[in-house]
């Protein structure tokens, strides 16, 4: 195909520093690429590759320091990481901005991470861990981030003697394979960390499979919670009670007078409003 009639402007404009001329493909998820049609597997091949070629561009022009000024410059800085990682980019020039105090380039750092782990599994974070024995607590648990939030992970998280670092930050996402004895585990590490919000959610997500203790637990947790004008416990508040207590009302394990006491405290009732969705 020969050149396009607007070729020679778009040269023109595009900038020549490797910076400011990729900077575009970090701003979002899916920016929009100059492909003919929409084909979503296409288009996102197209963008992994575009965005490998960038990150190989910026580094050869400037080592660390432009992937550091590029992160801090992109909306997306956790996606400069993973394609840091597909460029090729080693591991002790990357890892190191872990121990960073700058958020973007710290998340930068985690998206180096997640995509080294996604290539090398968890063989690569134990051996990374091992070779890293002077690594801070957080350091150690932002790495430990990078990999799914599941059983294998938090058992590292318990050797490593992080598990306050870890759980304070940590996304819950509890696939089908979360047995009833994982998802306690994860709410109470929740719940010990402060994060009442999401360890409601997965109990009211898994509430079924929920362990009527960590049920009753999570809901004293809430309601407490609920009692400061402030508190941020989700919008979805109002059915998750309504979930929970519905699967309690099925159990032979807590008395009936305990799921009275539930039923309609103030933060609860039909009249409080700012707390329950459109239709409870």
């Amino acid at each position: 195909m020969g050149p396009g009639p607007f070729d020679p402007i778009t040269s023109a404009l595009t900038p020549a520093d490797p910076v400011s001329r990729n900077k575009w493909l970090f701003e979002g998820s899916h920016p929009l690429l100059p492909t003919p049609g929409f084909d979503y597997h296409r288009d996102e091949e197209a963008l992994r590759e575009l965005r490998t070629e960038a990150l190989q561009d910026v580094f050869a022009a400037g080592g660390v320091d432009r992937i550091r000024e590029l992160a801090t410059k992109a909306k997306q800085p956790y996606l400069v990481g993973v394609a840091a990682a597909s460029a090729g980019v080693a591991d002790d020039v990357l890892l190191p901005l872990l121990e960073t105090t700058e958020e973007a380039v710290q998340l930068c750092a985690m998206g180096f991470a997640y995509e080294r782990y996604r290539i090398g599994g968890m063989a690569w974070v134990d051996r990374t861990l091992a070779s890293h024995m002077e690594w801070s607590a957080l350091t150690r648990a932002l790495l430990l981030l990078a990999a799914p939030s599941e059983r294998t992970t938090w058992d590292r998280v318990q050797a490593q003697g992080v598990t306050a670092e870890y759980w304070s930050r940590c996304g819950v996402f509890l696939g089908p394979a979360a047995t009833g004895d994982d998802i306690a585990f994860a709410i109470g590490q929740l719940l010990a960390a402060g994060q009442v919000a999401q360890a409601f959610d997965q109990a009211g997500i898994h509430a079924k499979e929920t362990p009527t203790p960590t049920l009753l637990a999570t809901l004293d947790r809430v309601l407490e919670a609920l009692q400061d004008p402030e508190a941020k416990v989700g919008q979805m508040v109002g059915y998750y009670v309504v979930q929970i207590l519905g699967v309690l009302d099925t159990r032979d394990d807590v008395d009936i007078g305990r799921i009275a006491a539930y039923e309609c405290p103030r933060p609860f009732c039909a009249d409080d409003q700012e707390h329950l969705p459109a239709g409870e």
